[in-house]
C-alpha cells in the first residue's frame, strides 16, 4: 500500500512525457520504510509506503535513461541540482570548496533487486527480483566513501572515479582520485 497508489498505463505515459519535456523537473523518493508488522495490518489500517531510496537509481537508469526517455545528464540534474535549487539547499554541484557529497553512477552495472539485500528496516517493495541495468558504484559524504559496490574493484580499492556533474544544462565529466584515507582529491576545474 502506498500513497499515491500505483497508476495505470495512461498515467505512467503522462508522467514519462512530463519528465521528457521538463514539466517534471525534479525526481525524489519518498522512502517510507515500515517494519513488516506495520504492513501486515488490514489494508486500510496498514502503513503507507514502500522502500524507495535503495532502488531509485537502478530503476531510473534502467527505465528512464536506457530507453531514452531522458539522458544521463538530465537524470543527474533532476536528482541533484534541481531539488537543491528548489529547496534552496547547498549541494547539487561539485566545486572546489563545497562538500563532496557524490553518488558515483555505474550505468552498465547489472543489478537484481532483492528484499534480502536491502539495508533498510523495511523489505516491502514491488520490485523484488527485477533485473535492472545501472546502479550506484559508490557514495561519498563529505569526501569520504560511505558505500562502495562490492563488485566494482576500481571503486572498492579507491583508485580513480568518474562522475557526471550537472550544473543547469551543462554537464562535465569530472575525474576524482581518492586519497589514501578515502578523501576525494578534486582537480582544479577550468572554465
Amino acid at each position: 500500500k502506498m500513497v499515491p497508489p500505483l497508476r495505470g498505463k495512461r498515467d505512467v505515459e503522462a508522467v514519462l512525457e512530463a519528465l521528457a519535456d521538463g514539466t517534471i523537473d525534479c525526481i525524489a523518493t519518498d522512502h517510507a520504510p515500515h517494519a513488516l508488522s506495520e504492513k501486515e495490518d488490514e489494508f486500510e489500517e496498514a502503513a503507507n509506503g514502500v522502500v524507495g531510496l535503495e532502488t531509485a537509481v537502478p530503476l531510473l537508469l534502467d527505465r528512464l535513461v536506457r530507453p531514452g526517455v531522458i539522458d544521463l545528464a538530465t537524470l543527474v540534474t533532476r536528482l541533484s541540482v534541481a531539488p537543491a535549487r528548489l529547496m534552496n539547499l547547498p549541494g547539487g554541484s561539485l566545486a572546489i570548496g563545497t562538500a563532496a557529497d557524490i553518488t558515483v553512477l555505474a550505468p552498465d552495472l547489472a543489478v537484481t533487486t532483492a528484499r534480502a539485500s536491502l539495508r533498510s528496516k523495511s523489505r516491502n517493495m514491488p520490485f523484488d527480483g527485477w533485473r535492472l541495468r545501472g546502479g550506484v558504484a559508490a557514495t561519498l559524504v563529505g569526501g569520504r566513501v560511505v558505500h562502495a559496490h562490492p563488485d566494482d574493484e576500481t571503486i572498492a580499492t579507491g583508485v580513480t572515479m568518474a562522475k557526471y556533474v550537472a550544473e543547469g544544462a551543462h554537464v562535465t565529466l569530472v575525474t576524482c582520485t581518492l586519497g589514501e584515507e578515502g578523501e576525494v582529491l578534486v582537480p582544479e576545474l577550468g572554465h
